[in-house]
């Protein structure tokens, strides 16, 4: 360690840690400028990526030490909504005037996706969703250096713990279900006289923090809904990669200029713009322009098989937020398919069961079977999402 006269030999360092208001105190004391010539502080705020938060509580919240099953999604929501208490709104002046409108709109939610897997707005163009990509680490380090920085408040992995410990507790299931950790989070939100996170200005969505609990539960809808859709089989995964590596292939015609092979007749013929613009409607952000949208597309693809050469192309990994829209599509345009078949389930699970033809039966059979050993859920579990999924989406 250098010194102003001499350099001094270290043979032991301490290593510990404070919170703010602690450390705060102790800068009041008349001994902190001496402390502060031999301490090195190291900040370290909360996690910010929802992912990083769940594997803190998936190592400790167990069917060992809650001694129950662990529903699929608990901890998820319970990360969600801890990561979501500790974002600041951005202040759009500190980023180039291009950018500006782009992070003074973005929500809480846009931005926990945007820390998490750099996943922009649907509602953005895809040039200007690329332009919001470009900010991300600028976001992540644009309160560094405010006493107040971002993961600075907030609530605590023990504070989440706590609730999850409590939710495994909860009569209504026979699990550590989401539908608990909800409900126990949003207990937490009352208790404002404890915690001084809950006590912050709410400003255009931040700092909203029973409102949190209401779009973490729409998340979690959105997932269950997904799972249950997905067991069904009425369109596999394979179908929407089908689906889009044609329209891809179709696309790279139409840029080079060349033919593609019609399947049924197997003549050569020019790229059919009507397909084209028919599925583009289906997943292409409203108020793009094809053109631009299909050019930004193969350029995309062209890059990642520079990056993973090695790798035969998925497009489930390369566009996410595409698939996610042909999906969505696909929901709407069978959701009175769909509606009766959640009900069937409904009906199985109940003793209504004998009501349902053998045909039906054994299709809500086989889609709890995909429900239990895909995704990982119990009956009971199952049921519980189902029930809440046809109460809030399917009513």
């Amino acid at each position: 360690v250098p010194l102003e006269h001499m350099v001094l030999q270290l043979d032991e360092v301490l290593l510990a840690s404070s919170n703010e208001k602690h450390l705060a105190a102790f800068k009041e004391l008349p001994d902190f400028s001496s402390f502060k010539g031999r301490i090195e502080l190291v900040r370290v705020p909360y996690l910010r990526r929802w992912k990083l938060e769940r594997e803190v509580y998936d190592a400790q919240v167990t069917p060992r030490t809650v001694g129950r099953h662990v529903a699929p999604h608990a901890t998820r929501v319970a990360a969600m909504w801890a990561v979501l208490t500790r974002l600041k709104k951005p202040i759009p002046d500190r980023y180039p005037a291009e950018a500006r409108a782009l992070v003074e709109r973005l929500s809480p939610m846009e931005k926990l996706k945007l820390y998490q897997d750099q996943e922009a707005p649907d509602r953005l163009t895809v040039q200007q969703q690329r332009e919001l990509k470009k900010l991300v680490p600028l976001l992540y380090e644009e309160s560094d250096s405010y006493p107040n920085y971002e993961g600075r408040s907030g609530a605590s992995a023990r504070e989440i713990k706590t609730a999850l410990f409590n939710a495994a507790q909860s009569p209504e299931h026979d699990s550590l279900h989401p539908l608990a950790v909800l409900k126990e989070l949003l207990a937490l939100t009352r208790d404002k006289s404890v915690y001084e996170y809950l006590q912050q200005e709410i400003v255009d969505g931040y700092h909203d923090h029973t409102e949190f609990v209401r779009i973490v539960e729409n998340d979690y809808l959105d997932v269950v809904d997904r799972e249950v859709r997905d067991s069904m089989g009425l369109v596999s995964e394979q179908q929407y990669a089908d689906l889009f590596e044609r329209y891809v292939q179709t696309v790279s015609a139409w840029i080079k200029g060349e033919r593609v092979q019609n399947k049924h007749s197997g003549a050569q013929e020019k790229p059919d713009e009507a397909r084209l613009a028919e599925f583009e409607g289906y997943v292409m952000p409203k108020g793009e322009d094809a053109t631009a949208f299909r050019r930004s597309l193969i350029s995309t693809v062209g890059a990642w098989r520079i990056d993973n050469p090695e790798i035969p192309v998925d497009y489930a990994r390369i566009f996410p937020d595409l698939f996610k829209r042909l999906a969505d599509h696909f929901y709407e345009e069978h959701k009175r398919q769909l509606k009766r078949y959640v009900e069937n389930i409904l009906k199985y699970l109940s003793d209504e069961r004998s009501a349902l033809s053998p045909k039906d039966q054994q299709q809500v059979r086989k889609t709890m079977d995909e429900m239990v050993s895909r995704f990982g859920y119990t009956e009971a579990s199952a049921k519980d999402a189902i029930v809440f999924l046809v109460r809030k989406r399917y009513a």
